[in-house]
């Protein structure tokens, strides 16, 4: 695609400047007895992009939020473990998991939690400990006629095994 000026733009950097809006600025003033340094960096705002998957929103904006936290795992260098932490710190671990149980979510929406959930279980181990509970859910949805689903679920399970015994025992026993 081009851009105003007429120049092709990257559609991955597009989806990122969209989900950096909803980042402020903050700068950081550093003064020594010489010198004086600025710093203003721009970083998404986890917590509020996380907040607008909870239910008080209207469907479509948390189908946005949701589309954002998907961008945002899919443009980290292969779901980069801080940000996964991050965002399961700021708790979007259960609200995707309320997309994968409400029948009342927009359409593409429970593919679109099962593709983040899947994703962040690659993250830390301390951050697969908050998706090993939603392991039994995994397990039925490998007996879902959606093949995509089926496909997430098996990843989800496969991401959280690697993370260690205790973790393949607990997902043995389910």
């Amino acid at each position: 695609s081009l851009n105003p000026a007429g120049q092709a733009t990257n559609p991955r950097q597009e989806e990122l400047e969209e989900v950096k809006e909803e980042a402020p600025s903050s700068t950081t003033t550093t003064t020594t007895s010489t010198t004086t340094t600025t710093t203003t960096s721009t970083t998404p705002n986890y917590e509020r992009i996380v907040g607008r998957l909870h239910v008080r929103f209207d469907a479509e904006e948390r189908k946005k939020a949701l589309i954002r936290v998907h961008k945002l795992l899919s443009s980290s260098s292969s779901g980069s473990s801080s940000l996964v932490d991050e965002l399961v710190e700021v708790g979007v671990v259960p609200l995707l998991s309320r997309f994968l149980t409400d029948t009342k979510v927009l359409a593409g929406c429970q593919m679109e939690a099962m593709w983040c959930l899947a994703n962040l279980a690659s993250g830390s181990s301390a951050s697969a400990l908050h998706i090993l509970p939603l392991a039994p859910y995994f397990i039925s949805i490998l007996s879902s006629p959606n093949a995509v689903m089926r496909e997430l679920a098996a990843l989800a399970l496969g991401n959280l095994a690697t993370e260690g015994d205790n973790t393949l025992h607990t997902l043995l026993s389910n």
